[in-house]
């Protein structure tokens, strides 16, 4: 049997990681990994700057994310 994981993508653009949630929303991440609870107008900011790369450039920053598929044993 095959099992499909699907995971936010996450960025680093100018020093900062950030993932962006199937819903298309940005949350910061913190040096540990987890999400920022604040969205600061830098950050926003930071990510108005993003959006507006072409998708050849923004996939230069992807860390990680997206579906990745396994067997289930």
């Amino acid at each position: 049997m095959t099992g499909i994981a699907c995971f936010a993508y996450i960025y680093e653009y100018e020093g900062v990681q950030f993932e962006i949630a199937r819903t298309g929303e940005p949350f910061r991440l913190k040096k540990d990994g987890d999400p920022s609870l604040r969205k600061g107008k830098k950050f926003l900011d930071l990510y108005d700057r993003f959006l507006l790369l072409p998708k050849e450039e923004k996939e230069k920053y992807k860390i990680s994310g997206g579906c990745v598929k396994f067997n289930v044993i």
